[in-house]
């Protein structure tokens, strides 16, 4: 699969498996950009070279208004989460 130039979005991609990803994609030249709630997370993955965006993707307004604003995305890659305690 060609990647080069595909805009991809890395949801909780700040940090672990998301941050990971994130570098991998972007070696491989993509347009990627990674977002999260923790700022000083993003400041570190912007420092590596991606493009981010704060934002807690629970809130669906926040969600919408991040869209909205980026165009055609390829591909969207969803590894953020919450903690709860509960049964399902």
């Amino acid at each position: 699969m060609a990647l080069q130039n595909k805009k991809i979005i890395v949801t909780g991609g700040s940090s672990g498996i998301g941050l990971a990803t994130a570098q991998m994609l972007k070696k491989a030249g993509t347009l990627v950009t990674v977002t999260g709630r923790n700022k000083e997370k993003l400041n570190k993955a912007k420092t590596a070279g991606l493009s981010t965006a704060q934002m807690d993707s629970s809130n669906t307004k926040a969600l919408e208004t991040f869209f909205a604003s980026q165009g055609t995305i390829a591909h969207l890659i969803a590894v953020s989460g919450a903690k709860r305690q509960g049964s399902f």
